[in-house]
């Protein structure tokens, strides 16, 4: 099985793909057939989000295999929607189209961390099950060594054992020595027991911001079409329309900025934690969902980027403040993107052997 640090690189790769695909065809227009379809495709996702609301909510109330596996079957269930660029833009009015698109994106991303979210929780339940075999398996040895001196450990239970993270060596073994085991193993099923209950928090977690997403990219798509409407009348100039775009731009990347300042300010909290040996917060699943929003804020940097550029080059907007804020806005987006790889570092030295980020 692939690591979710390789996952999530193949992704980046396959975004950054997309994007330089698209500006290397040429001028990205989204007409109104478009605006249509998008719609539809909200319409969808809307729908889809329901029902894995419904499905997530059952399986974090009864989190068996069945539920899990139905909850990951609804999120799965489609791909990526494609990306765009603002460079090159005919009319500035469609940047709010393509504003609705990259919504439509992060949505999208966002129900793939979910979704990887619960295929993690269904390996943690596929281990967890294996060591309620081999308890089992050992409590029957346990109380056949009580009428005996000792009793045979098979080398079979005894790999089975160190699969599982814990010492046994396969032979001659006393009622103690099974007890000792037992006690260690149990202590593993306690601990997966809560991470699949924290874990299932940070998937409602991904699935709120799945739902917001679709929510902004409703309202982005309405707000477009009213706009190219006055564009047509004449009673809005589509500069004002590029500045709105830019606003919005500008306002979502600040959001996640102040996002990404929380998510740090917990994995410090939780580092601090780990070192004085409280184990309770998984520095793994802050982590995910702090490189989660890298990725958001990274796709909504090149938009914003790509939107500033378009405009100023055509010309279009005016106001040295309203460009100020964007730029701002852009420095702020693309160092949180860059502060990420060090902020990496960092938890993969302070959690050392224990691998809680691999």
């Amino acid at each position: 099985m692939l690591s979710t640090t390789v996952i999530r690189r193949a992704r980046r790769l396959a975004a950054a793909g997309l994007l330089a695909a698209a500006m290397a065809a040429g001028p990205a227009t989204v007409y109104a057939d478009d605006a249509s379809a998008l719609a539809d495709n909200v319409e969808s996702e809307q729908a889809t989000a329901d029902k894995a609301q419904d499905a997530v909510d059952a399986a974090e109330a009864d989190p068996t295999t069945a539920n899990v596996d139905a909850a990951i079957a609804v999120l799965s269930a489609d791909g990526p929607a494609p990306s765009y660029t603002f460079d090159g833009v005919s009319s500035q009015a469609s940047t709010q189209f393509l504003f609705a698109q990259l919504q439509m994106q992060l949505s999208l991303q966002a129900k793939q961390e979910a979704a990887q979210k619960l295929e993690e929780i269904k390996a943690q339940q596929e281990r967890e099950q294996e060591l309620a075999s081999v308890i089992q398996e050992l409590r029957i040895l346990s109380s056949k060594a009580s009428t005996t001196d000792t009793v045979d450990l098979s080398s079979d239970l005894a790999a089975r054992i160190q699969a599982l993270g814990v010492s046994a060596t396969a032979g001659k073994v006393t009622k103690n020595q099974i007890d000792t085991v037992i006690a260690s193993l149990e202590e593993e099923q306690d601990r997966i027991e809560s991470s699949i209950q924290n874990q299932m928090v940070y998937v409602q977690d991904f699935l709120g911001q799945y739902n917001s997403y679709l929510q902004g990219s409703q309202s982005s798509i309405q707000s477009a079409n009213e706009t190219l409407k006055a564009v047509a009348r004449g009673t809005v100039d589509e500069g004002d329309a590029a500045s709105s775009t830019i606003s919005d731009l500008t306002a979502l990347a600040s959001s996640i900025n102040d996002q990404l300042e929380t998510k740090r300010a917990e994995l410090e909290e939780a580092l601090a934690n780990q070192a004085d040996g409280d184990g309770s917060t998984s520095v793994k699943d802050l982590f995910d969902q702090y490189d989660s929003l890298v990725e958001q804020q990274s796709l909504v940097s090149e938009q914003l980027a790509s939107a500033l550029a378009s405009t100023s080059a055509s010309g279009t907007t005016e106001g040295a403040s309203g460009d100020a804020f964007g730029m701002a806005a852009l420095g702020a987006g693309v160092g949180a993107v860059a502060g990420a790889g060090a902020c990496y570092a960092v938890m993969r030295r302070r959690a050392g052997a224990r691998d809680e980020v691999a």
